[in-house]
């Protein structure tokens, strides 16, 4: 293979991740290459993979190398499509963020399979998540291993995390990405879940998975309808914090036809009005001299 960078991703002091293309061939593929530089996490990768088979049953490893003093590993690259982005196209209802939500998690039990929990973790950052049209899930390889102790001991925590915000969007918006808010004001399903993320009831891949597919297909907000209210101004507030500068060229625009159409009225108003005259000087009354 003859391989030209296509894009960077990312760089920093442990290793640079980017999209390259073999130019020997025009097939259209693209694949992940991430550089790992520095004896301390090159020669703990090569020993996994040596020890464990680290990356062996991946489908989307392709290889690894070495160039000069990094150790360099390749995976397939996936069109990006990220859910985030795509999930109010692709995942409009619930039952259809449901079922995104079961592929997100075969794929990480795919990946957790052939990687560990440690590294699989770094697969959980947005940029890393893809959903298409047939609410399939794509992963990247964006990974940054400076991260790999970061969070070590709650994997699963992190992921219920991702699902969780895969099934409640719609309510993430409203309550400004707040979990718990989420929790005491949306659906009761979704509550339960944020209770047992938050005592870290779920301690496999698998326990995720099952309780999602006892999820109901649709969900019911139980709301007072003062609380309805309130939910819809809080809709409102987020809109206009995301769009600051669209809402003041409404209002502005608003009011400029507000104006324009005073101004025509009091004309047509004035134009109906015939114009008699001067009829009082003080306290005279000048109709009776008229007359």
């Amino acid at each position: 293979m003859e391989l030209i960078m296509v894009r960077a991703v990312h760089h920093n002091q442990v290793n640079d991740v980017g999209v390259f293309k073999d130019v020997r061939e025009d097939t259209g593929n693209f694949y992940t290459i991430i550089a790992i530089y520095g004896e301390g996490a090159a020669k703990t990768i090569v020993k996994r993979m040596a020890l464990e088979g680290l990356f062996e049953n991946n489908p989307d490893f392709k290889g690894n190398a070495t160039y000069k003093d990094a150790l360099l590993l390749m995976f397939k690259y996936y069109p990006e499509s990220l859910m985030y982005d795509k999930e109010e196209l692709y995942a409009s209802d619930f039952a259809e963020r449901k079922e995104a939500a079961l592929n997100f998690l075969l794929a990480m039990i795919k990946s957790t399979v052939s990687m560990g929990e440690d590294i699989a973790q770094l697969l959980l950052r947005e940029e890393n998540i893809n959903l298409i049209a047939n609410r399939q899930v794509t992963i990247n390889y964006f990974m940054d291993f400076t991260h790999i102790e970061e969070n070590a001991g709650i994997f699963y925590k992190r992921v219920a995390e991702r699902t969780f915000d895969i099934l409640a969007r719609d309510f993430l918006y409203k309550y400004e990405n707040n979990r718990n808010e989420v929790a005491k004001r949306g659906p009761h399903e979704l509550g339960v879940m944020v209770q047992e993320i938050n005592r870290g009831a779920f301690t496999s891949l698998g326990e995720i998975a099952a309780f999602v597919k006892e999820l109901p297909d649709s969900l019911i907000t139980r709301r007072f309808p003062l609380m309805r209210i309130w939910d819809f101004i809080l809709v409102i507030v987020n809109w206009v914090k995301k769009n600051p500068y669209t809402l003041f060229f409404t209002i502005t625009l608003l009011v400029t036809l507000i104006y324009l159409i005073y101004q025509i009225r009091m004309r047509a108003v004035v134009a109906d009005n015939d114009f008699i005259g001067l009829l009082e000087i003080g306290d005279v009354f000048l109709g009776e001299i008229i007359e």
